[in-house]
């Protein structure tokens, strides 16, 4: 509106005399009205393609992604499943991977593997999204008849201490902030709180 009436100001007090004004009065008030509707038009225009590229985002990330660490694909410390839905919901669980001895050499070391399951909202905005959640429970994933005598202490210790872990913040939601680096129909790359660099592709 500003704009406008200082366009108007120029236009009829300093950029025309007394006499242009008297004999050209209907023409200046036509372009800038036609200057107000282009103006409008390529405001629409600019609004319209910036609400269609932040659907195309969400819709390209809407679906179920796997992710890992960058270069641990083989054998990564963890890994996470994450399924964004169309109605801004997220369900993901992630799997600590743990190695064991056994009770000989001959079985060589087993991975013990503990899964905590997350659900919440998310929201995309630009390249930051945001995740709202609260975890919901611990698993063991692994048989515990393969893993050493010694070595289930050690994992029942550490399950306990997990399954303790997720009941006390079972009632607390938490907030997570990603900033992704990439996103297409295949692969997403972010980065956890702007430092842990995590590497995604969707399954489906």
């Amino acid at each position: 509106v500003f704009g406008f009436r200082l366009l108007e100001e120029r236009l009829f007090c300093k950029g025309l005399s007394l006499f242009n004004l008297l004999k050209y009065p209907c023409t200046m008030i036509k372009e800038i009205s036609m200057f107000r509707r282009v103006t409008s038009i390529w405001l629409f225009i600019l609004l319209s393609a910036t609400a269609w590229a932040g659907g195309l985002q969400e819709e390209r990330l809407a679906g179920t992604w796997t992710c890992v660490p960058p270069g641990k694909s083989d054998s990564p410390s963890y890994k996470s499943t994450f399924t964004f839905s169309t109605d801004k919901k997220i369900k993901s669980y992630t799997d600590m991977y743990i190695p064991l001895e056994t009770d000989t050499p001959k079985q060589g070391v087993k991975t013990a593997i503990y899964r905590t399951t997350e659900s919440g909202t998310w929201r995309l905005e630009d390249n930051r999204l945001e995740t709202i959640v609260r975890e919901e429970k611990v698993e063991r994933m692994h048989d515990l008849a393969k893993i050493g005598t010694l070595e289930r202490r050690l994992d029942d210790a550490m399950f306990a201490s997990m399954k303790q872990a997720v009941e006390e913040q079972k009632e607390i939601k938490g907030m997570r902030e990603y900033t992704v680096k990439k996103l297409d129909v295949a692969a997403l790359h972010m980065n956890e709180d702007g430092k842990f660099p995590i590497i995604c592709s969707k399954l489906k």
